[in-house]
């Protein structure tokens, strides 16, 4: 009465595999059993690497104000056009200073997420935040620290000529997450969903 399916993961460091077990019945998936194996590696096919990183191309812009310039990256799918319009997202970060990638050890979420989003078609920026590349900046307030960048980010994109202006989203973790509905509410509606991961749920700020 159940079922397992078998993934092979080809990581950096080792293979694996990852048994998934569920049951076997059409109304209920009910995840039984979730296994990570080592495994023998397996060789990648030659053109793998450059098949996904010719799916899109990344470009340098700056987004925040006049005072405090910003370093940021424009990750755009190669088969955005004036005539083909794709949806895009603003990453905004959690608390704390980070780079663009909002990197924590040797995790880099951001990039991450923005080469996973161009592979399904989906544009997005990402940028440093303002304590990140000003640390003695005077930051007092929320605006200050997490929304005006935000709202320069959704401007860079709804200019953007290969953007779908009605389908821009913003992408919050942490304080990130907690902010994303007064982001969307200060953005005359260019903000037109949002994906809060992490908030706490009580905390939202409007």
């Amino acid at each position: 009465q159940l079922k397992t399916h078998v993934l092979h993961l080809c990581m950096e460091q080792l293979d694996i595999e990852m048994y998934l077990t569920h049951k076997n019945k059409e109304d209920d998936w009910e995840i039984m059993a979730l296994e990570f194996v080592v495994a023998e590696e397996e060789a990648l096919p030659e053109n793998f690497c450059g098949a996904l990183e010719n799916v899109f191309e990344e470009s340098a812009v700056f987004v925040g104000t006049d005072e405090y310039p910003l370093e940021g990256v424009l990750t755009m799918p190669n088969d955005a056009s004036r005539q083909n319009r794709v949806p895009a997202c603003v990453f905004v970060h959690d608390f704390g200073p980070y780079d663009k990638d909002h990197t924590l050890g040797e995790t880099k979420m951001f990039k991450d997420l923005a080469a996973e989003l161009a592979e399904m078609g989906i544009a997005s920026v990402r940028y440093d935040k303002r304590i990140y590349s000003y640390p003695d900046a005077k930051i007092n307030t929320l605006w200050d620290e997490v929304v005006e960048d935000a709202l320069s980010a959704v401007e860079l994109l709804t200019k953007d000529e290969r953007v779908d202006e009605q389908r821009v989203v913003v992408v919050g973790l942490g304080l990130g997450a907690m902010t994303a509905p007064r982001i969307a509410s200060q953005s005359n509606s260019s903000v037109t969903g949002m994906i809060m991961i992490g908030g706490v749920l009580d905390s939202f700020i409007n």
